[in-house]
């Protein structure tokens, strides 16, 4: 009995250490983002982006990154790089609204009526409560009207 309280002991020692080591690194790992959108909104469009490409090279699979590196694209007008990398962290996190949100800006500025009104109505699924609601409901009234007028013209 004796030792399996101490192999059990010694497991969670282990765990407890683990997890300090995790949340260590969490915290390291967040406050790089924070330091990517700190750089973002002073306009170090550069730094932000070295920041947000080094994370998303040392944390694969992580939606974050992706996310503010869209940011920086969107700030300087690269569309095509922006909807990547909203594409990978949408990947990453397929409940990632403001990634949604702003994939369905790309569409709607693309004029890809259907792909933004399919985001939009994502988005409001995943934020219903938002203050945006009525405003997100009305582009995509907007959208469906562009696309019926499409539909109409072939």
């Amino acid at each position: 009995m004796k030792k399996k309280l101490a192999i059990f002991l010694i497991i969670v020692s282990l765990l407890i250490d683990n997890n300090g080591v995790l949340a260590n690194k969490n915290q390291k790992y967040l406050k790089k983002i924070k330091s990517g959108y700190q750089e973002l909104n002073q306009g170090q469009i550069d730094k932000a982006s070295h920041i947000f490409e080094n994370l998303i090279a040392t944390n694969p699979g992580s939606y974050e990154p992706h996310l503010g590196l869209a940011k920086v694209y969107l700030e300087t007008n690269d569309y095509v790089k922006a909807q990547k990398e909203l594409e990978l962290a949408i990947k990453d996190n397929p409940k990632c609204s403001e990634a949604i949100y702003d994939l369905g800006n790309i569409y709607e500025s693309n004029q890809e009526w259907q792909k933004a009104v399919n985001e939009f109505e994502m988005y409001l699924q995943l934020e219903p409560e938002k203050s945006r609601e009525k405003y997100i409901a009305l582009r995509i009234k907007y959208l469906k009207d562009n696309l019926a007028k499409k539909q109409e013209e072939k």
